[in-house]
Formats: structure tokens, C-alpha cells, sequence
């Protein structure tokens, strides 16, 4: 603020000229700006959580998503093709005694039995490491299966 003027003195009737600058001092306001300042920040931290949580939410469903996807694979492998592989084995081995098929054949069979054994036991392990990554994101053991005698 400036503000000019004239006063007039009473004793001497003499009159001066006088002028004036003011300049206002903060000291109520900075305490306002200090509590904007921390709403500001809560405000922040509020939308940083809320993304945190968003992204954690996606992570988890994708982890579901993945287990139950293997879930699937290491029952059909477990329950489907392995009994098949082995029943292939055994009439493999059989046509070999009877001199129906070479032992190439036979070696054949057990390879596919053998991969299909490693496959099922390499989905079940990959489970098992999904489920250890679901529980870990959502701090709690997680509801879903992570074998394929648990899913039944």
C-alpha cells in the first residue's frame, strides 16, 4: 500500500507533507499455505494408492488368470494324455514281443510318455510358482487351487 497526504501541525500551525508505503506480512497465511500444501501432498499420496491398487488388482487377476490356464493344462495332461501315453507304452511293448513293431517304436512311445511326464510335472511346478506370486501380491493365501487334485 502507499498512500500521500498533508498534516497540518497544532502548535506551530505548520503544515508537512507525508507520505507512506506498507508492505502486508504473511503471518496468518502461512499456516494456510502450509495445510494447502499438505492436502496437496495427501491428495498425491491418495492418487499414488489408488494406482498402486490399480495395478495390483490387474497383477492378480492376470496371475489368475495364468493359474487357472495351467490348472487346465496339468489336469488334461494328468488325467488325459499321460494314461494314454502309458497305455501306449504297454501296447507298444507288446506288439515288440509279438514282433509286430521294432524297438524303435517302442523307445518311441516311452519318449512321448517320458515328455509328457516332464511337461505335466513342469506345468504343476509352474503352478505352484503362480500361487506363491498370487499370495505374495495379496499378502494372504489365495482361494484358488493350485493343483489339479485341489481343483476338483
Amino acid at each position: 500500500e502507499i498512500s500521500a497526504g498533508v498534516r497540518r501541525f497544532e502548535e506551530g500551525g505548520d503544515l508537512a507533507f507525508v507520505a507512506a508505503a506498507g508492505l502486508p506480512l504473511p503471518l496468518g497465511d502461512r499456516r494456510s499455505d502450509a495445510q494447502r500444501a499438505a492436502r496437496h501432498r495427501i491428495e498425491g499420496a491418495r492418487a499414488s494408492s489408488r494406482g498402486v491398487e490399480a495395478r495390483t488388482i490387474a497383477e492378480a487377476r492376470l496371475l489368475r488368470e495364468r493359474l487357472a490356464a495351467g490348472l487346465v493344462e496339468a489336469r488334461s495332461l494328468n488325467d488325459v494324455l499321460l494314461p494314454k501315453a502309458r497305455e501306449t507304452v504297454q501296447l507298444a511293448e507288446t506288439a515288440y514281443e509279438r514282433g509286430l513293431f521294432r524297438f524303435y517304436e517302442v523307445l518311441e512311445a516311452r519318449r512321448t510318455h517320458f515328455e509328457l511326464a516332464t511337461r505335466a510335472a513342469d506345468t504343476l511346478a509352474h503352478c505352484h510358482i503362480l500361487r506363491a506370486e498370487l499370495d505374495r501380491l495379496l499378502g494372504e493365501p489365495s482361494a484358488l487351487a493350485s493343483t489339479p487334485e485341489e481343483a476338483r
